[in-house]
């Protein structure tokens, strides 16, 4: 028993509602249903399942937008130390 930490990097949807008729579909709660497709609602469904089983959840982000792989940028490999 002890720290964990899960880093997962991914290309794919996000944040998106279901629509019906061209409308978002209200959830009966004040927000709108989501796709279950969305990684970040899965994300949610996984920390959801994390904490039922009884784990600490510290933090958990879901991160969007481009991503600059800076170890093979050809400038950082010039880079003075």
């Amino acid at each position: 028993m002890g720290q964990w930490t899960i880093v997962i990097h991914g290309t794919g949807c996000h944040h998106n509602f279901m629509e019906a008729d061209g409308k978002l579909v209200p959830d009966g709660e004040g927000d709108y249903i989501r796709s279950c497709a969305d990684a970040d609602y899965a994300s949610a469904r996984f920390i959801r399942e994390l904490k039922a089983q009884g784990h600490n959840i510290t933090g958990a982000t879901f991160t969007t937008g481009g991503i600059e792989d800076i170890n093979k940028d050809r400038h950082a490999l010039k880079a003075e130390v």
